[in-house]
C-alpha cells in the first residue's frame, strides 16, 4: 500500500479531526485495514485509494467530511 506523507499539524483544522474520528468510529466492525489507515491521518500519512476504499464502508454525511479532509491533504501537499 502505497501513500502519501503530509504535516498533519500543519494542515488539519478541529473539523478535519473530528472527520477522521468520526470515520474511525463508525468503521470499527468493517476492516482492520481501513481502520489502520485511518489511524494513518492522525500520524501525516495518507493511504492511496482511502476515499475509495471508504466510499462504501461509511454514511453518505460521513464519508463526505473525510473525503474533503482528504483532498485538502492531496491538495496542499500537491502545492508543497
Amino acid at each position: 500500500m502505497n501513500y502519501k506523507r503530509f504535516d498533519r499539524h500543519e494542515i488539519f483544522t478541529s473539523e478535519d479531526l473530528k472527520a477522521v474520528r468520526d470515520a474511525i468510529e463508525n468503521i470499527e466492525l468493517v476492516s482492520q485495514l481501513y481502520l489502520n489507515a485511518l489511524y494513518g491521518l492522525y500520524d501525516g500519512y495518507l493511504y492511496d485509494n482511502l476515499a475509495e476504499d471508504l466510499y462504501q464502508e461509511l454514511d453518505l454525511k460521513e464519508f463526505c467530511a473525510l473525503l474533503k479532509t482528504i483532498q485538502k491533504i492531496e491538495r496542499l501537499t500537491d502545492e508543497a
